[in-house]
Order: structure tokens, then C-alpha cells, then sequence
């Protein structure tokens, strides 16, 4: 009786992988195709990047389109959901911010966050940032019939970009003036969500605090932000020490932990004091830290590849 009732559970399971609905009523057999169980990567397979556009991508080109879109319809934004329920109800507006935003997954989930919540009177608005000029060029492109959305470059020079430097192996600076993250976006908005993912872990100590100090003036009282950090903390101090990390970060670089003399910024592991402090002087208060699957302990997330830290206008 147990292996009838599981095969009839696998055989169901099969089909809707297949959107096909099979019930048994009244001793009949129904089967239904379904109008459910679509990947995002193929209904807006027209907002991703062809794969040698994506400059950041450096994963499998199998699954590009379902990677691309993997992490923002899976768990940042259902993430970012969660964290407002609890701590900021959205109401008549809803500004996002995506600082770093590259080619645009979060746009894309944003787009469908938007198309999920037609029903309300509500005020949209996406603005992205990036320093890379193409990928605004293409961004505006696409979405040149989205009133709802914005994308603004940001010149920034070669040797605070740790992807172009790499490439033309020119060596990135161990800290700036921060004038790679000075990014003039307007005082009139104030935005009731910031996101960014892999930002922080390529800056240097005053572009964090700069930028910090831009949403904090950008952002709306009691809004939340989330960003990506690898954190230096008594933890990932352990991991690191015996090799459990999925990384090296041998150089101290003073208020960060770093892989490589020459290109720094390659990837920026801040200490947990620095991190503490530059917030509060910031006036934003951390709510939570997700720890991510870098330290390769058990005390973490799966789904993240870095640490979240989510914080609150205060």
C-alpha cells in the first residue's frame, strides 16, 4: 500500500514538472495541462544579457539564463519581502534602489514584483547604478518603454574597478578618495528599499563609507537596506584559519582582508569593528546579518554566497 501510494506521488510530481495536472474524482482519471510551474528565465527571457555581454558572470554558460535569474526570484527578493513585512509596510510608494546593479537581475525581479501588485495604488520606481557603461546603455534599451524605471552610469576610473583592472592587469587601489562611488542621484527621491549584491566586497574603506552615507541621505526614515559583505568576524576568523573557506584572504590591508597585493579590490573582507562602526556613523541601524555560505561551516545560508547584512534608516 506504501509503494502504491508513493508511486502515485512520483508520477504526479513528474507531470507537473511538465505542468500537467492528473486527479482521480469518482473513480475517473483527470488530466489537465496547467498554465503554471514557468521559469522567470523564460518569461523575461528578453531582459537577460547575451552570456558574452555579462562581464560578472563567471559560472556555467549551460544554465546561464536560469542562473542569471536563480538568486533574485529565489531568495532575494522573497528575502526582501519577508524583511518588510516585519519591519517597513509598504504603502502608497515604493522606491527600489539597486547600487551595482550590472546588467539588471533585480530590475528583472523588481519588474515582476510590480507586475504582482497591479491591483494596488501604488507608486513605482527602480533606479539602478553602475560604473559600467554598457551595461546602462543596454539596460536603457530595454527598458525604454518601463516608465517606472532608470538607470544611471557612473564614470569611475580604471583603477578602482576591479573587473576592468583585472582584465588589462592594471593594479587596483588598497584605498581611494571615494569619487568611484560619488553617484549623483537626485535628493528628491527617497527610496524605500536599497539593494546591492557584491558592491561592498570590491570598495575600499572610505567608498564604503561614502556610499553608506548616500543611502542613508537617500533612503527614507525606517526604510531598509540590504547589502552583501564578506565579513571578518570571530567565525569566519576560525574558517579561515583552518581553510574551511571557499577563499585565501592572506594580506591585511588595515580595515580589510584581501586575496591579492596587487588588485585589492579583487575581493574585500571588512572587519566586523570597521563594518559596526561605519553604520552607526551612518545612521543605519543593523536589524539582522545572514550568513553566507563562504565560510564554509554549517552555521549559514545555502542560497547566499556572501554575508547579508540588513539594516534600517534610522
Amino acid at each position: 500500500m506504501y509503494l502504491i501510494k508513493r508511486l502515485k506521488t512520483l508520477i504526479k510530481e513528474t507531470l507537473w514538472k511538465f505542468n500537467i495536472n492528473i486527479s482521480l474524482k469518482n473513480s475517473k482519471i483527470e488530466i489537465k495541462k496547467e498554465k503554471y510551474n514557468f521559469k522567470p528565465h523564460e518569461i523575461y527571457s528578453h531582459l537577460i544579457p547575451p552570456a558574452e555581454l555579462n562581464y560578472n558572470y563567471n559560472s556555467s554558460y549551460i544554465n546561464y539564463k536560469k542562473n542569471f535569474l536563480e538568486a533574485p526570484f529565489k531568495t532575494y527578493f522573497p528575502k526582501i519581502l519577508d524583511y518588510q513585512k516585519k519591519y517597513y509596510q509598504i504603502n502608497n510608494k515604493n522606491f527600489f534602489l539597486d547600487l551595482g546593479c550590472g546588467y539588471g537581475p533585480m530590475a528583472i525581479a523588481y519588474l515582476n514584483y510590480i507586475k504582482s501588485n497591479n491591483d494596488k495604488n501604488t507608486n513605482f520606481k527602480y533606479l539602478g547604478v553602475d560604473i559600467n557603461q554598457d551595461a546602462i546603455i543596454w539596460l536603457k534599451k530595454k527598458y525604454e518603454d518601463e516608465d517606472n524605471f532608470e538607470f544611471l552610469f557612473h564614470e569611475s576610473g580604471i583603477e578602482k574597478d576591479y573587473l576592468q583592472s583585472k582584465e588589462k592587469n592594471i593594479q587596483t587601489l588598497k584605498d581611494s578618495d571615494a569619487s568611484e562611488v560619488d553617484y549623483k542621484i537626485s535628493s528628491l527621491d527617497k527610496f524605500d528599499i536599497q539593494w546591492s549584491w557584491s558592491l561592498f566586497t570590491h570598495l575600499t574603506p572610505k567608498s564604503c563609507d561614502k556610499i553608506l552615507n548616500l543611502i542613508s541621505n537617500s533612503t527614507e526614515m525606517n526604510s531598509l537596506q540590504f547589502n552583501s559583505w564578506l565579513i571578518l568576524d570571530d567565525e569566519s576568523k576560525f574558517a579561515l584559519k583552518c581553510g574551511l573557506t571557499n577563499r585565501l584572504l592572506p594580506y591585511d590591508m588595515g580595515e580589510y582582508l584581501t586575496r591579492s597585493k596587487e588588485n585589492p579590490l579583487t575581493a574585500t573582507c571588512y572587519k566586523e569593528s570597521f563594518i559596526l562602526d561605519v553604520y552607526k556613523k551612518n545612521n543605519l541601524k543593523i536589524i539582522d546579518i545572514v550568513k553566507g555560505n563562504w565560510r564554509g561551516t554549517n552555521n549559514y545560508e545555502k542560497s547566499l554566497n556572501q554575508d547579508l547584512i540588513i539594516s534600517q534608516r534610522v
